[in-house]
């Protein structure tokens, strides 16, 4: 969303139709508690190639399965040791799980459980897990970033070109950092994730061809999802701000062609500057042509979406649950990690599993066609539909920096019903359309001025496709 047009979405989206819509809400995806309701630090979804597929969480100490014969989870692992992050890639029908802190485990397809993954010599435990180039990387407490043999993400002894390996980073890692997260980068490269900077290899398909291709200083990542592969760019959150790494590239100035230009303001880069670093996520939403960025806010979190198809700013959510991990399912869902549940953002939904959403439209402050003329608005006219029934929206109107609206009216909006009930044979009209004008009258004057559109009903649907204000001169000079 462009500032000079609107000024804020809560809780809700800038549709296709560029009508701004109350976001849909969520609710379970899967009926059965995890664990007694303990925290979800990862999910991941398991597709194989025959087209099944498998639904892991992790918690903790233990790794489970969702088992839909018997509705409930699946314990695969309990660990003698807690951790605080997971890490979770996929090497064919083989799933493999890494914390860092109990010894990594690796799951095959129609196993029951899983066993103890065959590890480097000296190395218990991976912390950061990717599959690339045919290859297993993990990334060892110490910070070492490994690599197996060519297709055979068990062999880490065999040497040469097709062979298993490391590569040393520590001379670029200050003393206190270590890599928070490991991308693929334009498809040949990997990205190493520090808290302060990046080190991009050039990853080839035989060892001898891995060569450093740049070390980017003065920014870097806190979590393992706060960077994510995006075609042929990396988008990734630094300790404030959105960046590109096909920016940082080709220029220190990673501000310049970033996504985030404009945007994020002071409340924004504080806002991520002191938010927990393992619940920063952010994750692709193809149906709906957007990247999804979450940011923690105590308990609850921030939601901000952003159109890669149109390249805007297209709205905020705001949740009062916790979202630890978040992805888009293999159905096209998107779904979130919490405590004791997995959630999916539901389209037919408008609760957050039972709770109100509260959604407004604030635009920015118009000035009239003199601004040294006052002004005032005999009325505003407004398109709205919505799919429900019962719905009311709250519509005001602020002159100058009124902290209270001079108009403020409640208005009851009608809902589509049938498009197909009635038609008017010699207008060849139909009796419903789905959108309405409605018209408010207006009260106050001034130099500026600006609306609100509000709706804090629960259960129901809302979209504003059009407004327009018809201002009268009252000019005092």
């Amino acid at each position: 969303m462009h500032k000079e047009y609107l000024w804020d979405i809560y809780n809700g989206f800038i549709s296709k139709d560029t009508g701004i819509e109350k976001r849909f809400g969520y609710d379970k995806k899967y009926s059965g508690q995890v664990a007694s309701g303990a925290e979800i630090l990862a999910q991941y979804e398991a597709v194989y190639d025959d087209g099944s597929s498998d639904f892991f969480v992790c918690t903790a100490t233990k790794i489970l399965r969702w088992n839909s014969g018997g509705s409930s989870w699946d314990t695969l692992k309990t660990h003698g040791s807690s951790a605080t992050s997971v890490s979770i890639a996929q090497y064919g029908d083989d799933v493999v799980f890494g914390d860092g802190v109990n010894a990594t485990q690796v799951f095959t397809k129609g196993d029951s459980a899983t066993s103890n993954l065959t590890m480097p010599s000296g190395v218990t435990t991976f912390k950061l897990l990717l599959v690339h180039n045919n290859r297993l990387w993990g990334v060892d407490p110490d910070n070492l970033p490994h690599y197996s043999a060519l297709g055979n993400i068990e062999d880490w002894t065999t040497a040469g070109d097709a062979g298993a390996g490391y590569i040393d980073l520590l001379l670029y890692i200050p003393k206190g950092d270590q890599i928070y997260s490991m991308q693929v980068f334009s498809k040949a490269y990997i990205c190493f994730f520090m808290s302060n900077h990046i080190v991009t290899y050039q990853i080839g398909t035989v060892a001898s061809d891995f060569t450093l291709l740049q070390t980017t200083v003065n920014t870097g990542v806190r979590s393992e999802h706060g960077a994510i592969s995006f075609g042929n760019d990396l988008y990734y959150l630094d300790q404030d701000t959105p960046k590109s790494m096909a920016a940082s590239t080709t220029s220190q100035e990673l501000d310049l062609n970033d996504f985030s230009r404009g945007v994020f303001g002071n409340y924004y880069r504080d806002l991520m500057a002191s938010a927990s670093g393992e619940r920063i996520c952010m994750t692709k939403f193809l149906r709906r042509s957007w990247l999804v960025i979450h940011i923690p806010i105590g308990t609850g979190g921030e939601i901000l979406i952003w159109d890669y198809v149109y390249k805007i700013w297209s709205g905020r959510w705001r949740t009062s649950d916790k979202i630890n991990a978040i992805m888009e399912d293999k159905d096209g869902n998107l779904v979130f990690a919490s405590t004791g549940y997995v959630y999916k953002f539901n389209p037919d939904v408008f609760t957050d599993d039972g709770d109100t959403i509260e959604f407004y439209v604030l635009t920015p402050y118009y000035y009239g066609s003199n601004g040294l003329d006052y002004e005032r608005i005999p009325y505003v006219e407004f398109i709205s539909q919505t799919e429900s029934t019962g719905v009311t929206l709250e519509v005001s109107v602020f002159f100058e920096y009124e902290s209270s609206a001079s108009t403020y009216e409640v208005v009851s909006l009608e809902s589509a019903g049938s498009l197909w009930d009635e038609a008017l044979w010699d207008e060849a009209l139909w009796d419903a359309s789905g959108e309405d004008i409605y018209r408010v009258r207006s009260n106050g004057r001034g130099k500026m001025h600006r609306l609100s559109f509000r709706n804090n009903q629960s259960a129901k649907h809302v979209k504003i496709k059009l407004w327009q204000m018809f201002p009268k001169s009252l000019s005092l000079n």
